[in-house]
């Protein structure tokens, strides 16, 4: 059951991040965001199911657990360079959503280490054969990472295990928060959800935010 917005709040004109409660077999109970250019009324058809070739966790739709100050500071970031979002932000704003990760492959937990490297072994072998260099990461483009995650989705798949419903990583991200730390400014954890049946509803975190 998907909760609309509560009565007699606004509908802002612009960025918007989600913040959420997971509940599921793994992890339960975690809030996560995402940013979309849409209103909160039309959530459930303006999300993005991304299949760029530089999305780490792979093709999905991206949302950050449990950073509602994070998620503010990527609409800020945002609305200052519109090229972000192939779009002008007006308002920047933070909603919510609830999740279930379903069968979710837990990039946090040891015991899902071994597909992640046998999709890499496999991308390695295969861009061998066909003489092809490997994908690259970069700061802002992870392409090898994306093809590790998807070729890891599809070996789950050939082997007969159920599908992956999402995906759970930490993303390490900014400057030290103090000379030689390994806390960074902006590390957060992201999500990518594969089945949008994860997504069971909205709401409004105010709550959640300090400014």
């Amino acid at each position: 059951m998907k909760r609309g917005m509560p009565s007699g709040a606004q509908t802002p004109d612009g960025l918007i991040f989600l913040l959420g409660l997971i509940f599921s077999k793994a992890p339960p109970r975690y809030p996560p965001h995402h940013g979309a250019h849409w209103a909160y009324t039309n959530a459930e058809t303006q999300l993005k199911f991304s299949r760029n070739s530089y999305d780490w966790l792979g093709s999905g739709i991206y949302f950050g657990e449990n950073a509602p100050c994070r998620a503010m500071d990527w609409a800020l970031e945002c609305q200052k360079n519109s090229r972000i979002t192939k779009g002008k932000v007006i308002e920047p704003a933070v909603i919510g959503v609830i999740l279930d990760l379903g069968n979710c492959l837990n990039l946090t937990d040891s015991r899902h280490q071994n597909v992640i490297r046998e999709a890499y072994r496999g991308i390695c072998d295969l861009c061998a054969a066909q003489s092809e260099q490997l994908p690259k990461n970069t700061e802002k483009s992870r392409k090898l990472d994306c093809a590790v995650i998807n070729a890891a989705v599809e070996l789950n798949k050939e082997k007969g295990y159920p599908d992956f419903d999402s995906i759970r990583s930490p993303y390490f991200e900014g400057e030290p928060i103090y000379p030689n730390a390994y806390f960074m400014e902006k590390t957060h954890i992201q999500i990518c959800i594969r089945n949008p049946e994860c997504i069971k509803g909205y709401f409004l975190p105010s709550d959640f935010l300090e400014k």
